[in-house]
């Protein structure tokens, strides 16, 4: 059996959870395929917990910063059965390290995720996912001074 296999994710902004945090600022969007090989919808609801999970986690890091920057983070991240975090790591930076930086502390801060459902077989699964930091709506309307 394999340790893991990967799941995408859909683009960002995209998915049953388009436009959930509007006007915050801060996201983790994409529904992806099936995870490990889970046709039940099992493995999508966890993934959407371990959405809702990660995005309490989610801090803005521009909060103590005179210059504001935003971008999108993608992460992989491999779980194990248990939920506990076994590697989580950057597929695509946002081109600012404190952005990037932010992303991996989130899951750090948010570990043990939801454990595997148990229609989900293999011992860890590997999936990527955004975490968009893009202006709010104030930053949107007046900019950041």
């Amino acid at each position: 059996m394999p340790a893991s296999q990967p799941a995408g994710a859909a683009a960002p902004g995209s998915g049953s959870n388009a436009g959930a945090n509007a006007g915050s600022g801060h996201a983790l969007a994409g529904n992806g395929p099936g995870i490990a090989g889970d046709q039940s919808g099992a493995a999508d609801d966890w993934l959407d917990r371990v959405r809702r999970r990660l995005r309490r986690f989610m801090k803005d890091p521009n909060k103590e910063r005179e210059k504001k920057a935003f971008g999108t983070v993608w992460l992989t991240i491999t779980v194990a059965h248990d939920g506990a975090v076994v590697d989580a790591q950057l597929q695509k930076s946002s081109g600012v390290a404190f952005l990037d930086q932010a992303a991996l502390q989130m899951v750090h801060d948010a570990s043990p995720l939801p454990p595997l459902p148990d229609s989900i077989k293999a011992a860890s699964v590997r999936f990527s996912i955004p975490a968009d930091y893009e202006p709010g709506l104030f930053e949107r309307l007046f900019g950041s001074h």
